[in-house]
């Protein structure tokens, strides 16, 4: 498992609805990918969390990091739904 590349993946997430809050984006994203976002079961740490990393489940870290991630991903596609909606403003507000 590519840690260090997958953190980066759902980091760029957060780059790109910054960029998108602030009108920096052409187009719009992708409403399917805005869908795929916030399952957090669907990125390659999400994959590894609910496949291989289910080993580690018993440690009390293994826990705070699935629900950390979990939520990541529901607040990366409410910011996305946000913008998508026209509020940019406050998308931005909660990105900060």
């Amino acid at each position: 498992m590519d840690f260090d590349g997958a953190i980066q993946a759902d980091t760029n997430w957060k780059l790109k609805l910054f960029n998108y809050s602030r009108g920096k984006l052409t187009g719009k994203v992708d409403r399917q990918a805005l869908r795929t976002l916030g399952n957090d079961k669907l990125c390659a740490l999400g994959q590894w969390l609910y496949g291989g990393g289910r080993r580690y489940s018993p440690e009390p870290q293994f826990q705070k990091l699935l629900e950390a991630h979990s939520a990541f991903h529901a607040s990366a596609a409410a910011i996305g739904a946000m913008v998508e909606g026209g509020r940019a403003s406050e998308a931005e507000k909660l990105l900060n």
